[in-house]
């Protein structure tokens, strides 16, 4: 007797389609694949910013290079500890990723403040001030407070280096613990924090309380120093075309290539005064002169 076919598939039995296995989105993949997305849009918006401030990153930098050193490091910790058997493979391969992507993070958003300086007009100084002063927050007091006391001073230098240390510990606890998903949603915040102080930085550009407020010799040079009012007018006027990796990922210091000299240098109304003196470490440190990398051109 001749069998009778379909054109048509036949649907399976339903034991099949139960025993047909189904992929499972666990939390810590769908929140690494959404900050992985992300990530490379920022990617593209940081190109876009840099080409309409006439800004190029200096890959071949020494610092730049030593980056991508760094970035080859963590590649091969990544994916060649999985599987060489190492009793702390587990541990070490997902901190190699998570140090990797915070530190990539840390340096593509130090890259994006000059290209937003860049596309910035005027200065919100004052209105910041006016804030500081509605919240009661007296900045001319606690610098004065810091300035004559080298136990602060000291404090105030070691909280400010230590900036990375602090994420680089919870994200060594989380890798060792295997909280992957708290770990990447650490990773996510951060990026989501620096995306948004960038909103906020070119909505309200300034050259920060120590320029604006103090008129005065200084007598203690905090680790920000003075190098926004000098930076940012350059950059506004396409004076800047070259960006050092290894220089902006310490932007929240001074880049090398602004002259220490004007580094000391505090503006007022009617011009500016260079800080008197040079007995204190401090003022040494800030006044004097050197070679520096140059790292942006």
């Amino acid at each position: 007797m001749p069998s009778i076919e379909t054109s048509w598939p036949l649907a399976e039995p339903v034991a099949a389609q139960k025993a047909r296995p189904v992929p499972i989105v666990t939390p810590p993949l769908a929140i690494r694949r959404h900050f992985l997305t992300a990530l490379g849009v920022s990617m593209l918006l940081l190109a876009l910013l840099l080409d309409m401030a006439d800004l190029r990153i200096d890959f071949w930098q020494v610092s730049s290079i030593a980056y991508g050193a760094a970035a080859a490091l963590l590649l091969a910790l990544r994916f060649g500890l999985p599987r060489s058997g190492w009793r702390h493979a587990g541990t070490v391969a997902p901190f190699a990723t998570y140090v990797g992507l915070f530190t990539l993070i840390s340096v593509m958003g130090a890259a994006a403040s000059y290209p937003v300086a860049a596309l910035t007009h005027g200065y919100a100084d004052a209105t910041l001030q006016r804030i500081d002063a509605a919240l009661g927050f007296d900045w001319l007091h606690w610098y004065r407070l810091t300035a004559s006391h080298r136990t602060l001073q000291f404090l105030e230098t070691a909280a400010y280096r230590s900036i990375y240390v602090t994420p680089a510990l919870l994200l060594w606890c989380m890798a060792r613990a295997g909280e992957q998903e708290r770990a990447w949603r650490f990773i996510a915040t951060f990026w989501l924090a620096a995306v948004i102080t960038l909103i906020l930085f070119s909505l309200m550009p300034a050259v920060g309380p120590f320029s604006y407020l103090w008129h005065e010799p200084i007598r203690y040079m905090p680790e920000s120093e003075l190098w926004q009012q000098g930076l940012i007018p350059a950059l506004r006027t396409h004076a800047v075309h070259a960006v050092d990796l290894g220089s902006c990922a310490a932007s929240c210091r001074r880049p090398a290539s602004i002259p220490r000299r004007r580094c000391c240098i505090s503006r007022r109304a009617g011009g500016s005064q260079r800080c008197a003196g040079r007995s204190s470490r401090s003022t040494r440190r800030c006044c004097c002169p050197r070679r520096s990398r140059a790292p942006i051109i």
